[in-house]
């Protein structure tokens, strides 16, 4: 039964038309962007479930039950591993995608290296970079996410975290504990 991975991969084709769209034509600075790509993704979910409600059971079925000899309990069990198999495809597309725009949109590695191909020559001394991408600018910019995401707060100039940042801190330490990332950034 491919009915559920060919409408999850339909809504997420969806999303990033409409991601494309909004971001590419929006005539208003978007200021939280995960947010609305977040919204975008959300809304599409109830299109998920009509589509898979409208669209007839019987197309995209690779082996069709044959109601004599298959229990219904099997059949309304594969009807409902087949739409839950395509909405964790959509998720799972979601969840991927969220990662390469944060590396797109975070990454200092890739900011560099794009730096590096936009300079003369295609090259930078460490000074020369920290001119046009200033450390001073990407921490602005860090703590301005943490704040506006609800994880910090700023009170006097010194930040710390909120209940959500806490949470969140101690999944990650414990994560790069296990994976042996550490330090990481």
């Amino acid at each position: 039964m491919l009915k559920g991975l060919f409408i999850g991969l339909f809504c997420f084709l969806l999303f990033l038309a409409i991601h494309f769209l909004v971001f590419h034509f929006s005539r208003n600075e978007i200021k939280k962007r995960f947010r609305v790509i977040r919204n975008i993704f959300f809304a599409i979910m109830p299109l998920y479930v009509l589509l898979y409600l409208v669209i007839p059971r019987e197309i995209l079925v690779l082996i069709p039950a044959d109601p004599v000899k298959t229990s219904q309990f099997v059949i309304n069990l594969s009807k409902f591993l087949n739409f839950f198999t395509g909405f964790m495809f959509y998720m799972f597309l979601f969840m991927g995608y969220g990662m390469f725009y944060f590396i797109i949109d975070r990454s200092l590695s890739i900011r560099m290296m794009v730096e590096f191909s936009k300079a003369p020559g295609e090259r930078y001394t460490f000074d020369g970079l920290k001119q046009v991408y200033s450390p001073d600018a990407v921490y602005d910019r860090r703590f301005r996410h943490l704040v506006e995401s609800g994880c910090s707060v700023e009170s006097n100039g010194y930040y710390t975290n909120t209940p959500k940042g806490k949470i969140l801190s101690w999944i990650f330490t414990v994560s790069l504990k296990i994976l042996q990332a550490w330090p990481g950034g």
